[in-house]
């Protein structure tokens, strides 16, 4: 780098001067940091439903929230196949999935299922299994999209096939040209044919022809520190702008950017309360080994992006103790808000007891979160929801 001393000292080079490290200044200060703050305001606007008999996902109770004919709506599946909608506008509509589609979508009131409102149509999918079905909204039409993963696993000791849809974590997006769908590794079982999934995912980039997909790209593999550490479920989540995919990391304060499959960018998105991780002791195949540290230990639980206010928003659980020191249940959660270039607009802390970490949704008027604070323990299986909006601040 050169530096050239300015040695003509005339007034007008003087100003020319000072005027010149003002414009870089403010170019600077405008490209480290958003020039507006947002407090967040609850303004009494409330949305309930009833949350009937759903069929679990992968994640327990699934429920999505998407737009539908144009229209937002809160949407679930039953055990008896029915899909229900709830309408923000207050209309309610429900669509029962015939005996003979049922049994084809493997729909089993005992066993989990994938299932997604994406695209005006419904999609579904088993575990172990290498198609996903697109519905169509009227339920008259099916459209099997079957993965052809052979050449992939020809010769690999650890086999790759399709992991489960979600309405939240693992969503179907569908491109022009492209279908992203979850992937999941398994091996077989010494001594039998049995197929065991694991906990590593990955995303699946698949190109569409005459009923067959592709796959292209397998993307959105663990940070390095998920091999030395062991932390192993719940791997990943995650969510799109465009064409861009946005991978969250439940035990990693950096997200990864891709577009096309490619890498383009790893960005920090720490929460002010991230100090360090603790991993799973013990097989990270025990179901209540799991369970015991998900509901103690910090990680990061969801990752949106809001494309009405070109905001991103990542929610982080915090380590709570006891008057003793002793690790106890999450009481607190944060919500990180960041504009459009990843920058920190500001971080807000909410009660776990008050509003779940896990349940935002996008919509026009702002973010709709579960709320508990008139849960009843009568009625538990209504949802009820929260308007939260911002109210922006220059700075």
């Amino acid at each position: 780098m050169s530096i050239f001393l300015m040695t003509d000292t005339s007034p007008r080079v003087g100003r020319n001067y000072i005027l010149f490290i003002l414009i870089i200044l403010l170019n600077w200060k405008c490209d480290s940091a958003p020039d507006f703050t947002l407090s967040p305001q609850f303004n009494g606007t409330h949305f309930s439903c009833e949350i009937w008999n759903a069929l679990p996902g992968e994640f327990g109770q699934e429920i999505g929230c998407s737009k539908f004919k144009g229209e937002d709506c809160i949407y679930y599946l039953t055990r008896d196949a029915e899909i229900v909608l709830y309408f923000l506008n207050g209309e309610k509509d429900s669509l029962r999935i015939p005996p003979s589609l049922k049994k084809r979508l493997g729909i089993n009131p005992e066993e989990v299922i994938g299932f997604c409102l994406a695209n005006d149509s419904y999609w579904f999918n088993t575990p172990m299994t290498d198609t996903v079905f697109e519905l169509s909204a009227d339920l008259t039409s099916i459209d099997p999209h079957y993965t052809d993963l052979g050449k992939l696993n020809a010769d690999a000791k650890i086999k790759r096939g399709l992991g489960l849809i979600s309405c939240k974590r693992h969503l179907v997006h569908v491109t022009k040209n492209q279908l992203f769908l979850p992937m999941i590794q398994h091996y077989t079982k010494p001594g039998s044919s049995d197929q065991i999934p694991t906990n590593y995912r990955t995303i699946g980039m698949f190109s569409q022809s005459s009923g067959t997909l592709t796959l292209r790209k397998d993307f959105g593999s663990l940070p390095a520190n998920y091999y030395s550490e062991n932390m192993y479920f719940n791997t990943s989540s995650y969510s799109f702008k465009g064409d861009t995919v946005l991978v969250n990391y439940h035990f990693n304060d950096s997200i990864e950017l891709y577009n096309k499959g490619v890498l383009i960018n790893t960005i920090e998105m720490k929460s002010r309360k991230s100090s360090e991780f603790i991993g799973l002791k013990g097989p990270s195949l025990d179901i209540m080994a799991v369970k015991e540290h998900q509901i103690q230990h910090p990680r990061y639980i969801e990752l949106v992006y809001d494309q009405f206010r070109n905001l991103y928003y990542r929610t982080f659980l915090v380590e709570s103790k006891n008057m003793q020191g002793k690790i106890i249940p999450h009481e607190k959660w944060r919500l990180m808000v960041y504009d459009h270039k990843f920058r920190p607009i500001d971080e807000f802390e909410f009660n776990c007891a008050d509003f779940s970490p896990a349940t935002l949704f996008v919509i026009k008027e702002g973010i709709l979160i579960r709320d508990f604070r008139n849960f009843d323990r009568n009625n538990p299986q209504k949802a009820e929801f929260e308007l939260l909006t911002w109210e922006e601040k220059e700075v």
